[in-house]
C-alpha cells in the first residue's frame, strides 16, 4: 500500500482541491460582473434596476413610491458594494429600454471583452398575459442571438498561419536538399 500523505499530514488530493479552490477565488476576485436587463416597456425594468441599486423601496435614490420615469434607450449604471475585508466589488448594470425597435443596443452591452460574465435578466409584465409569452420569446432570442454572435467571433480563428506554414513548407520542398520527402 502506497502512503499519499505530505509531511504536513494532508493526501495529495487534499492538496489539489485546495490549490483549486485558491485559484478559483484569484481569478474570480477581480470579475466585475456585467447585468443586462430586457423586457417589454412598462414591464418593471427600471424598477427591478433600482431596488438592486438601492436595496430600498426601488422608486428612486431614496426608496420612495413614486414611478420611476421610463427608459428611453440603453441606460448604464454601476453598483458597488464594500464586501469583506473592505474591498470594494463593481457590477456593470445595463437596462435596454425603447422597446422592440432599441434590440441592436444589446451589441454594446454584450461584446468580446464582457460575454464571459454578463448574466442576463429578462423581465415579463404578467399583467398582461397576451403579450408576455411572445415578450419572453423575444428578449430570450434577442439575447441569445446576441451572445452566439459574440462567441462565434471569439471562436473565429484566422487562416494566416495555416497559409504561411504551407508557403513555408513548399519553399523547402522545392531546395535540392529538402529535410521533408513530397511526391
Amino acid at each position: 500500500a502506497t502512503d499519499n500523505t505530505q509531511s504536513g499530514g494532508e493526501d495529495i488530493w487534499s492538496l489539489v482541491q485546495a490549490k483549486q479552490r485558491e485559484d478559483l477565488k484569484a481569478s474570480t476576485s477581480n470579475v466585475e460582473p456585467n447585468i443586462v436587463v430586457l423586457g417589454g416597456t412598462g414591464a418593471g425594468k427600471t424598477t427591478i434596476v433600482q431596488t438592486l441599486l438601492y436595496r430600498e423601496g426601488g422608486a428612486g435614490t431614496s426608496g420612495g413610491t413614486a414611478a420611476p420615469e421610463p427608459t428611453t434607450s440603453l441606460d448604464y449604471r454601476f453598483l458597488r458594494r464594500v464586501v469583506s475585508g473592505g474591498n470594494r466589488k463593481l457590477a456593470h448594470v445595463w437596462e435596454l429600454g425603447g422597446g422592440r425597435s432599441l434590440v441592436r443596443l444589446l451589441d454594446i452591452a454584450i461584446n468580446l471583452s464582457t460575454v464571459e460574465k454578463t448574466g442576463i435578466v429578462v423581465v415579463a409584465d404578467l399583467s398582461r398575459p397576451a403579450e408576455t409569452l411572445v415578450d419572453l420569446e423575444f428578449w430570450l432570442s434577442a439575447a441569445l442571438r446576441r451572445v452566439k454572435e459574440v462567441l462565434e467571433k471569439i471562436t473565429r480563428r484566422p487562416k494566416l498561419p495555416a497559409i504561411v506554414c504551407h508557403h513555408r513548407i513548399s519553399i523547402f520542398a522545392s531546395t535540392p536538399l529538402s529535410p521533408f520527402l513530397f511526391p
